[in-house]
């Protein structure tokens, strides 16, 4: 009877043994699972930040190169306007003296005639 008791009991260990190696293993699992998606979803938020950045750094980039551009074109039209208004003023000062030489030079002809 004792060697019997024994044997039931020495099975029983072992299948309470198996149980809580397979429970404990089913834990680690679950844990290693729930830890690789936290994992998973940090590095996911890391990339996202990253990539979120260099986008922020381009925009900043074009902004500034097309701030460059717009302010490149405004010199040359305020240039090209600058030579133009030179050039009227140029005009109107010469017919001015034009003016002024004619009527000069009709004075000195009545003046000489007379």
């Amino acid at each position: 009877r004792g060697h019997v008791a024994l044997q039931t009991f020495k099975l029983h260990k072992a299948s309470a043994i198996t149980v809580q190696a397979a429970f404990r293993g089913h834990r680690q699992l679950a844990s290693y699972r729930l830890l690789r998606q936290s994992a998973t979803s940090v590095q996911a938020a890391f990339r996202g930040h990253v990539q979120l950045e260099a986008f922020k750094l381009q925009k900043r980039s074009a902004i500034q190169i097309q701030a460059a551009f717009r302010g490149h074109v405004q010199l040359q039209t305020f240039k090209l306007l600058k030579r133009s208004a030179i050039k009227v003023q140029a005009a109107v000062r010469c017919h001015r003296q034009l003016e002024s030489f004619k009527l000069q030079k009709a004075s000195a002809i009545k003046l000489q005639a007379a």
